[in-house]
Formats: structure tokens, C-alpha cells, sequence
């Protein structure tokens, strides 16, 4: 049985501006990180490669509606290579206390 280390998606601290959040587990491994929260500042993008480098982007759906939006309008018409996109989720209900997840293949 192999077993491999879960990606986990959620970033913190969460309710007090997409400008506190640290950039950690899988969020760390992307090229570019789109970061949303409910409290201003709602947006930031953090550009961790050159544009030319770029290959992966999370795209933070902690505040969804606006952080697609932003990444159509604002972050797109800029890119002019192919990427992954990988997106995390915010946890309705608040975020419980978080903990290293190991799961079988």
C-alpha cells in the first residue's frame, strides 16, 4: 500500500483581508497565488515566479463570485502561456483546527 501526502487547500488567518493571509501548502507550490477574503483588502495577486516561469496559479475561492471574476477580468488578458489552475475552498460553516492528512492510493 503506498501512501501519499494530502494538498491541503485552506490558508489562514481567514475574516480580515486577503493582505494576512500566509501563503502555505499547496498555495507555496504555485507560480502565482490569486488570494480572496470577505474583509478588505478583498483581492491580492502574488506573483512568486516571472511571467515567463509561470506554470501553476491558486486561485484562494474563499470569496468565489469575486475571485473568478478578477481572474477573467483582471489576471487573464495578462497571461500569455498555458496553466494549471488549481483552486482551494473556504469552509462555510469556519475553519475547523487543521492537521496533516495522510490517505492511501
Amino acid at each position: 500500500m503506498l501512501l501519499c501526502e494530502m494538498h491541503l487547500t485552506r490558508l489562514f488567518p481567514v475574516r480580515i483581508g486577503a493582505d494576512a493571509y500566509r501563503i502555505l501548502r499547496i498555495a507555496e507550490r504555485c507560480d502565482r497565488v490569486v488570494l480572496t477574503d470577505r474583509r478588505a483588502p478583498r483581492t491580492r495577486l502574488v506573483k512568486q515566479v516571472e511571467d515567463d516561469a509561470l506554470r501553476h496559479v491558486f486561485l484562494s475561492m474563499r470569496e468565489p463570485n469575486l475571485a473568478l471574476a478578477d481572474l477573467i477580468e483582471e489576471w487573464l488578458p495578462h497571461l500569455s502561456r498555458n496553466f494549471a489552475l488549481i483552486s482551494g475552498a473556504g469552509d462555510p460553516h469556519g475553519a475547523p483546527a487543521d492537521r496533516q492528512a495522510m490517505a492511501p492510493v
